[in-house]
């Protein structure tokens, strides 16, 4: 879902796309590195916490961002 935005984004030629793919390129190689540690269940739950950290601190800070739509 955060590539598709990203390319809509791109084509309109707004410098967010850049932001949201490079996020979604982290978020597939966060999902990658617990599917290959899997059976060492501490350090693929220490790699899902950094991931989930990681997104959070994404979107708090995609929160702060300029916007032409006010929020109610």
């Amino acid at each position: 879902m955060i590539k598709i935005v990203a390319i809509i984004e791109r084509k309109y030629s707004t410098l967010n796309w850049i932001i949201n793919f490079v996020h979604g390129i982290i978020s597939i190689t966060i999902a990658l590195c617990c599917i290959i540690f899997i059976r060492k269940t501490n350090t693929a739950v220490i790699i899902y916490s950094v991931g989930l950290i990681y997104s959070a601190l994404h979107y708090i800070a995609a929160g702060f961002k300029k916007s032409t739509l006010v929020y109610i």
